[in-house]
């Protein structure tokens, strides 16, 4: 469970801010339902830094949320005059499990590839249903047949990585090199800083290889 707060700020240029709601709701994006733990809608309490104003910021706490996910805030604003405006916006995506990676001095590293590229004409023994049924797959992923490059999957990713003790990604880059889908889609990884990167072996395949970290 995690608490946050969440802020935003409501403007009108001509009459004062009468009557502010908000509500905070599951939103998953791209992640399937069945991969987060589902939470009613809450209405927020907002405290406003003014009164019958025409600029106010709202604040609200949020206490006990499950995560796992995005969640999506519905705001709904109407001014001295009777005027009504309505809004939304997505939170960054919040932790489901604690990092338990930074909890000890065991350093654990898994293999994680970041090849999985709708627009590959080998995607289709991935992405195509009927085709994984063809060649006798029987189940997909929890997350279905995602996109390596989307930053709720990975974000998704991590989450369970670091939620089980697991501290970086070994990566293998080195097959495919700079440019290619899965060099790009590390970039959406960058900032977590917890990934090594794979350079290529000798041309005949042997050899130690050489790693850094990034």
């Amino acid at each position: 469970m995690y608490d946050a707060t969440i802020s935003f700020s409501v403007e009108d240029q001509e009459s004062a801010i009468a009557d502010v709601n908000a509500t905070l709701q599951d939103y998953g994006g791209t992640i399937p339902s069945r991969a987060y733990p589902a939470e009613p809608s809450r209405t927020l309490q907002l405290t406003s830094s003014q009164t019958l104003a025409r600029t106010e910021t709202y604040s609200a706490a949020v206490i006990d949320l499950k995560g796992g996910k995005e969640y999506r805030a519905k705001i709904a604003a109407k001014d001295s005059a009777g005027n009504l405006a309505t809004t939304e916006f997505e939170t960054p995506y919040v932790r489901e499990f604690e990092n338990l990676a930074r909890k000890d001095n065991v350093v654990v590293g898994a293999y994680y590839y970041p090849w999985y590229n709708p627009g590959d004409p080998y995607g289709k023994y991935f992405y195509d249903l009927q085709e994984r049924s063809r060649l006798g797959f029987e189940s997909s992923p929890l997350l279905g047949p995602y996109d390596s490059r989307d930053g709720a999957i990975i974000n998704k990713h991590i989450d369970w990585a670091t939620g089980y003790g697991i501290d970086f990604f070994l990566v293998s880059w080195g097959f495919f090199g700079p440019d290619t889908f899965a060099d790009l889609a590390l970039t959406v990884y960058a900032n977590f800083g917890f990934f090594i990167w794979m350079r290529p072996l000798s041309p005949s395949g042997g050899g130690s290889g050489n790693f850094r970290c990034s």
